[in-house]
């Protein structure tokens, strides 16, 4: 089953002085991240989002996403660690 057919669950959301609107974005372009990067055996890739086409528009641009893959009992979880100047937002995520 490819990556884009498999649940993402989202575990948890750490957000410092970031808005709920963009981390709702951010959650958004992670699980487009983890559907692109699955597939590869790449366990720590990053990520300037002003290379996404819609980051400006959803003002999500000026971040670095740093991406990490991790096995836990079984399954495979995703850490993303967004950062930009004065604002930090931490997800994780899980493939089910």
């Amino acid at each position: 089953m490819s990556s884009g057919n498999r649940i993402k669950i989202v575990e948890d959301v750490v957000a410092d002085n970031a808005s709920d609107r963009a981390v709702g974005h951010l959650v958004d372009v992670l699980s487009y991240a983890i559907e692109g990067i699955a597939p590869t055996l790449a366990r720590s890739p990053a990520f300037r989002l002003d290379d996404f086409a819609t980051a400006r528009t959803r003002g999500v641009d000026g971040f670095i996403l740093e991406l990490r893959r991790e096995r836990e009992d079984g399954r495979e979880v995703w850490i993303g660690e967004f950062a930009k100047p004065g604002q930090h937002v931490r997800i994780r995520a899980a493939l089910e």
